[in-house]
C-alpha cells in the first residue's frame, strides 16, 4: 500500500470512530419508557373525551409541568392504542 494512503486511512478511521460515538444510544431513546407513560390513563381518558393533542399539551404543561410536543403526544397515544389492540 502506498505510504500516502496510510495517513488518510488513519484519519478516516478516527472520523468513523468519532461518528460511532455520536451515534451511541442515548438515554430516553429507542422506544423505551416515556415520561408520558405515568399519565397514560389521564391522557387516554381526556383524548377519548374529545381533547385534542393541543389540549393535552396545555394540560401537561399546566397541571404536570411537562413540556412536550403535540407530535410526541400523538405518537404515544398511537403506541398505546396499538398495544391495546394486540392484547
Amino acid at each position: 500500500m502506498p505510504k500516502s494512503l496510510e495517513g488518510y486511512e488513519k484519519i478516516v478511521s478516527l472520523l468513523k470512530r468519532a461518528a460511532m460515538a455520536r451515534r451511541a444510544p442515548r438515554p430516553g431513546r429507542g422506544g423505551g419508557h416515556s415520561v408520558l407513560d405515568v399519565h397514560r390513563i389521564d391522557l387516554t381518558e381526556l383524548y377519548n373525551a374529545g381533547a385534542s393533542t393541543a389540549d393535552l399539551q396545555m394540560w401537561l404543561a399546566a397541571e404536570k409541568g411537562i413540556i412536550v410536543e403535540r407530535s410526541t403526544i400523538w405518537r404515544r397515544l398511537k403506541r398505546w392504542r396499538e398495544v391495546n389492540l394486540r392484547g
